[in-house]
């Protein structure tokens, strides 16, 4: 009876903590996730479909989780996921969108909830080490 209380118990916070927090849908984030790869003279580029590409440099709103990519309770710069940072390892995979980097002018406080970032998308056609996707001169939209 014990390991069934036990077993019961457990279940049930790990159901919580599963769907306390839940990936963000948004019509931009699904226009995002319609880039792909694709070979060009014996090279992997990036290609931006023309309803994707129509949107860069462009500002944008995102709603998402922040994932810090250096210690500390202010940012400047971090990656932006559909997912929280308890589950980033799966962006970029199945129907998760690729996290995107976002740069701003002040310091935003580091916050495990969904925020809305607002921002100019740049696309990154060059490929290289650089995310598909960044947000620059971004903030979080009250």
């Amino acid at each position: 009876m014990k390991k069934l209380m036990l077993l019961l118990l457990l279940q049930f916070g790990l159901t919580t903590t599963l769907y306390a927090q839940h990936a963000v849908n948004s019509a931009t984030w699904q226009l995002l996730n319609t880039f792909s790869i694709k070979t060009q003279n014996n090279k992997y580029v990036l290609y931006f479909p023309p309803d994707l590409k129509a949107l860069g440099n462009k500002v944008i709103e995102l709603p998402g989780y922040m994932v810090p990519l250096k210690v500390g309770k202010l940012h400047k710069e971090f990656m932006f996921s559909v997912l929280p940072v308890q589950q980033c390892a799966f962006c970029g995979s199945g129907d998760y969108p690729p996290m995107v980097l976002v740069i701003t002018d002040k310091p935003i406080p580091y916050t495990d909830h969904v925020v809305t970032i607002k921002g100019k998308l740049i696309l990154n056609e060059l490929g290289g080490s650089d995310p598909e996707f960044s947000l620059v001169n971004a903030a979080i939209k009250p």
